[in-house]
């Protein structure tokens, strides 16, 4: 039985296009982010004259998850959950007033995240990544730079200010800074 010229050429197209698929496929890798290998920070200020805050208070979540993804040698996206219960101060009746309806209100809202909707490279290793926050009931586009490795995995840091009023979350307006400074930390 002989095969027609046309099959055999539909044949090694359908094959050609399932190599280069697969070739696509092998160029993203998915990292897994959790709470070992991610750090989100924060420091709150009281409103001052003179900064910074010698009073300022330090915090982060001990529980989140995600991924961050790498194509073909570049971070290309990135998505992580908050489990907001999860703040964490060292001081516990601090950290029940910001688990309180005065801040994180974790009852209702248990969950924050963010999902990436573009990453610009800015300089060598530098990148702005902009996307969806969503805090307490608001959901905000917001962009950060940050500092990428991923030659030996990946690693990330970046360093920025975000505006918690924007979110609803205005208790204490007047005493403490609305401008919140968060830090984040990828060591995969």
């Amino acid at each position: 039985m002989q095969i027609p010229k046309s099959q055999l050429l539909s044949l090694a197209m359908l094959a050609g296009i399932t190599f280069y698929c697969s070739s696509l496929q092998a160029a993203e890798k998915v990292v897994k982010l959790t709470s070992a290998s991610t750090k989100i920070e924060f420091v709150g200020s009281h409103v001052v004259e003179k900064k910074p805050d010698p009073d300022s208070r330090k915090g982060k979540f001990q529980e989140l998850n995600g991924t961050a993804t790498v194509t073909d040698g570049k971070l290309t996206g990135i998505s992580v959950t908050i489990e907001t219960s999860s703040i964490s101060t060292g001081n516990s009746k601090l950290d029940a007033h910001l688990k309180s309806p005065d801040f994180f209100s974790v009852r209702q809202y248990p969950k924050a995240s963010f999902n990436s909707t573009k990453i610009e490279s800015t300089a060598d290793s530098k990148v702005k990544i902009t996307g969806e926050f969503k805090l307490l009931k608001e959901t905000k586009t917001i962009s950060f730079p940050a500092t990428v490795n991923h030659k030996d995995g990946l690693s990330l840091d970046a360093k920025f200010i975000i505006d918690r009023s924007q979110f609803g979350m205005n208790f204490g307006i007047d005493k403490i800074d609305k401008n919140v400074e968060m830090t984040i930390s990828i060591a995969k």
